[in-house]
């Protein structure tokens, strides 16, 4: 009987989690859907994704803010990466579950990297009238040749 409750209190959770993450992600496209999704050159936006972790150490060179021990932390920065993903035409990464079953049928001493391109947002893009702000949505105002300012 402890089983079964413990088992229904997890489904509940979980479902409470998933409705959580898309509420979010209607928020996201409700705030970002009017962009136009082809300006963002690799197809990636940083802020379009779940961001939970400051990917800034993490840029090729090897140091002490950067060692990963274990793959739990290369799986999050990952799915940060991968929730990301803006632009439908763009290369689409193998899921989290793909990896996890690739990391399980390897050695022990499995030696990830991952090499990502993605775009952020260009703080004072508003303030550039490069963005509008309006009704709790963005527009953007920029020609291509200007893209790379909006979306570095």
């Amino acid at each position: 009987m402890k089983k079964i409750i413990v088992i229904v209190l997890m489904l509940i959770s979980a479902s409470s989690l998933y409705a959580q993450v898309d509420n979010f992600r209607q928020e996201l496209d409700f705030l970002f859907g009017q962009l136009d999704k082809t300006k963002v050159s690799s197809g990636y936006l940083a802020p379009y994704g779940i961001d939970g972790v400051d990917k800034a150490d993490f840029n090729g060179i090897l140091a002490d803010t950067n060692t990963v021990n274990g793959l739990d932390l290369f799986r999050f920065i990952y799915a940060d990466i991968l929730t990301a993903k803006f632009n439908p035409t763009a290369s689409t990464l193998p899921s989290v579950n793909s990896l996890n079953q690739t990391f399980a049928a390897t050695d022990k001493n499995t030696l990830a990297l991952f090499y990502a391109n993605n775009n952020d947002l260009n703080e004072s893009a508003i303030q550039l009238g490069l963005l509008r702000y309006v009704g709790g949505k963005l527009y953007d105002n920029i020609p291509s040749t200007e893209a790379k300012i909006v979306f570095p």
